[in-house]
C-alpha cells in the first residue's frame, strides 16, 4: 500500500517580459500543483489601481493596460484561493515587468 499526500504548491515568478519568445516568460501567471477551488488574481499599479483581474486559474496578465503595453516597473499582485475544504490561500507581492 502506498499513501500519497497531495500537498498544494504555488510558484510565483518575480519578473516577466511580455516580449519574450518563451511563452512561459511572456505572461505573469503563477504555476500551481494540486489547486482547485475559487481563484482570484489582481494586478495593482503603484497608484493602487487594479489594472488586471482574473478568476480563471489559467489566465495570466499579458503586461497590458487597456490594450497598451504597461510601463516597465514593479506591480503588486494579489492571489486569493479558497480550496474545496474551506482553507484560504492568500499570496501577495511584487512582480517586475521588463522589456528586452
Amino acid at each position: 500500500t502506498v499513501c500519497l499526500s497531495k500537498q498544494y504548491k504555488i510558484l510565483i515568478p518575480n519578473v516577466f517580459n511580455p516580449m519574450s519568445n518563451i511563452k512561459e516568460n511572456s505572461t505573469f501567471k503563477p504555476k500551481f500543483a494540486f489547486i482547485t477551488g475559487d481563484y482570484s488574481l489582481k494586478i495593482i499599479d503603484r497608484f493602487g489601481t487594479t489594472i488586471f483581474s482574473s478568476n480563471e486559474i489559467e489566465t495570466g496578465w499579458d503586461g497590458k493596460i487597456k490594450d497598451k503595453n504597461a510601463p516597465t516597473g514593479m506591480y503588486q499582485y494579489q492571489i486569493l484561493i479558497t480550496l474545496p475544504n474551506g482553507e484560504n490561500i492568500d499570496r501577495h507581492g511584487v512582480v517586475h515587468l521588463i522589456y528586452n
